[in-house]
């Protein structure tokens, strides 16, 4: 447990160390952002460093928002941006939550919260929440039905389960345990939903899908 840990950890300060590099490209970027986040967050958000696939998750969310995995904040603070609604983000990664609650404070957005956690066993109650993401998780974790199992557990009757992975072998990286392609993603999430399994096309490299779940 603790190399995984590790691994992660590790994970997370390669990708704050690419998000400062991109954020940094010139000082007129950063000028303008620095201004944004404070006069406009909404749309420092959008200009900041919202891909679009983050955008995608964000106008299919609703409701009280949970982010399993948040990892730096990006989708959860612009979902908190953009509704004016509460957002939970839970994360294992020290060093990204350290990153997600300074942007957090520096964007003035009070009512998202961050916890450090385990996916695999969340502090929540069942039946928490309206929308709960999965994002860019599921391909890091070897059990991944228990992590499945987990965001099913903490939503609502009916709510709304986002996963998004990468496509088979089009995002290789050394942290993934695994690959999927769409008959894989249909395998594991069919058990949990009485409706269909929606794909997206928000980004050529990942799938992006959103489920109704079924409350036994």
């Amino acid at each position: 447990m603790e190399n995984a840990t590790k691994t992660y950890d590790d994970f997370w300060s390669s990708e704050l160390k690419y998000n400062r590099k991109q954020r940094n490209k010139s000082w007129f970027r950063r000028k303008r952002y620095k201004w944004l986040s404070h006069v406009f967050p909404r749309l420092a958000m959008k200009c900041g460093f919202a891909k679009k696939y983050h955008q995608g998750v964000v106008s299919l969310a609703e409701g009280f928002f949970c982010d399993l995995g948040c990892g730096l904040g990006a989708c959860i603070g612009l979902y908190a941006a953009s509704a004016g609604l509460p957002a939970v983000g839970v994360d294992a990664s020290v060093n990204a939550l350290s990153y997600a609650n300074s942007e957090k404070k520096r964007m003035r957005l009070h009512y998202i919260y961050f916890i450090a956690g385990n996916l695999f066993g969340t502090p929540f109650k069942n039946d928490c929440f309206d929308t709960v993401y999965l994002g860019q998780v599921l391909e890091h974790v070897e059990d991944e039905v228990k992590v499945v199992k987990e965001a099913v557990r903490i939503l609502k009757p009916g709510g709304k389960l986002i996963v998004s992975v990468p496509k088979e072998d089009l995002l290789p990286s050394p942290y993934h345990v695994r690959t999927y392609t769409a008959k894989d993603l249909k395998s594991l999430l069919s058990p949990y939903t009485y409706g269909e399994i929606l794909f997206y096309s928000f980004d050529d490299r990942r799938f992006v899908v959103s489920l109704k779940v079924a409350k036994k």
